[in-house]
């Protein structure tokens, strides 16, 4: 079970590619349908980034489903291995917008692109984990304004905690340390990539390890326990969407049809819980990570997609300025940079879409 959970964590090693490609049939096409195609050829083209992961699913509905047609426009999704080679190409580019998440903060900082909507939560199966006889699980609520985290300074303090450096799991220890009253420096540090991390775990290693999906997943099968994740930590974890400058100041309405065309797809896949499962099982295949089924499911349910209702009456870009906040904690982002979150999340997009804020 876990190697194969693992092959989402080390099987995604994929080359830039275009997922939207065609050949000759060879096939006579008639009148009418010649007609379709010169239409279709008509419609102004958004070229959508997507991943590897649950946030480019939607993204594949709209195009499977005809959605962008319906609201006027032909989508081409042009597939990277992350967000940060997504960033990479925005001087090119490549594409018009995207979908991510922790990456959206240097799309901003770096490449000034605009964050136009959130439209997941990805906080779900992000937290820190202990063995079972640990006597941090002993105490839970020493915080009461955290009544579900557990850990206190006398459980936690010299304790060696595992989690990898500048990473999400990184900002999830750092933020129950905080919560819990005990200095980072008053713990010992171990630095590991996330599937390293595990196995390290495994094999009896560190007091604590801050572990993300889908090796967190692996650690719940061991009976790991659970003393804190980003939801009970109060830390928002959000999908976005990305805008290059060029797209934002010449690809307006698009941008509006593509929120629209996207909530709508979550709609769709929101209702149908199964279907979203397939889906994304489907996508990690033709990917090359076999993720069993009970896996994938957990990944939809714990990492929610979010209807039209839910995404207008949140706050827009929370959590990138979140993660922004501890990049620069961490010396990984200048504070000087931090000015550009008010400036570049913007709303006339998702105002105009879906009603934010109304």
């Amino acid at each position: 079970m876990y190697k194969k959970m693992l092959k989402r964590v080390l099987g995604c090693a994929l080359s830039v590619c275009l997922l939207a490609g065609c050949g000759a049939s060879g096939t006579a096409t008639t009148s009418s349908e010649n007609d379709g195609k010169a239409a279709e050829s008509e419609l102004p083209v958004l070229k959508a980034a997507v991943m590897p992961f649950l946030n480019s699913v939607p993204v594949n509905y709209i195009v499977d489903n005809g959605l962008d047609e319906k609201y006027g426009f032909k989508l081409e999704t042009v597939q990277f291995v992350s967000g940060g080679s997504m960033n990479e190409a925005i001087a090119s580019n490549a594409w018009d917008v995207a979908v991510m998440s922790t990456a959206s903060v240097y799309a901003l900082a770096t490449y000034q692109a605009y964050l136009i909507a959130d439209f997941a939560d990805s906080a779900g199966g992000t937290g820190i984990y202990v063995r079972p006889d640990s006597e941090i699980a002993s105490v839970k609520g020493y915080n009461p304004t955290y009544p579900e985290v557990m850990g206190d300074p006398d459980t936690v303090r010299g304790k060696q905690i595992i989690y990898q450096n500048g990473h999400v799991s990184h900002m999830t220890a750092l933020k129950w340390l905080e919560k819990i009253g005990v200095n980072p420096d008053e713990v010992e540090v171990v630095n590991m990539e996330q599937a390293s991390a595990y196995q390290a775990f495994l094999a009896g290693e560190g007091d604590a390890a801050a572990l993300a999906p889908s090796v967190s997943y692996a650690g719940e099968e061991q009976g790991w326990v659970c003393v804190a994740d980003l939801n009970n930590l109060d830390v928002p974890q959000n999908e976005s969407v990305i805008a290059t400058p060029k797209a934002y100041d010449e690809k307006h309405d698009l941008l509006v049809a593509f929120v629209k065309a996207l909530f709508e797809a979550n709609e769709a896949l929101c209702k149908d819980q199964d279907l979203e499962v397939q889906l994304l099982s489907d996508w990690y295949k033709k990917n090359g990570s076999d993720i069993d089924e009970e896996t994938v499911r957990k990944e939809v349910e714990m990492r929610p997609l979010l209807t039209a209702e839910e995404a207008k009456n949140m706050e827009l870009g929370a959590s990138t300025k979140a993660n922004a906040e501890f990049f620069v904690e961490i010396g990984t982002l200048e504070a000087d940079k931090l000015s550009i979150y008010d400036t570049n999340i913007v709303t006339d997009i998702v105002e105009e879409a879906i009603g934010y804020g109304k």
